[in-house]
């Protein structure tokens, strides 16, 4: 009895953080942003980073002495879940 309501708890709980407030889906591409290691090819370890605007389509970061730009680009799902994108970074 218990394991049939543990599973179902869990299942509740899976499919429901695949449906994310913009808030968390906002802080999820800035944690993938900031530990991508592309980064670091377009910021350098003397820039600190100075802003980081929301854009129509992605991230504005701004640094001391560089600035990027990142595209967010969704990818299609066939099953609910947490959202999956490519990070695509143009140098400005």
């Amino acid at each position: 009895m218990y394991k049939i309501l543990f599973s179902l708890l869990i299942f509740s709980f899976s499919a429901l953080q695949g449906v994310l407030p913009p808030l968390y889906s906002t802080a999820n591409e800035i944690k993938a942003i900031l530990n991508s290691p592309e980064l670091s090819e377009h910021l350098t370890s003397a820039d600190a980073i100075l802003a980081i605007e929301k854009t129509d389509n992605g991230w504005f970061i701004k640094g001391f002495h560089h600035s990027v730009t990142v595209e967010v680009v969704y990818l299609k799902q066939d099953h609910p879940g947490p959202a999956k994108y490519n990070l695509v970074w143009h140098a400005n």
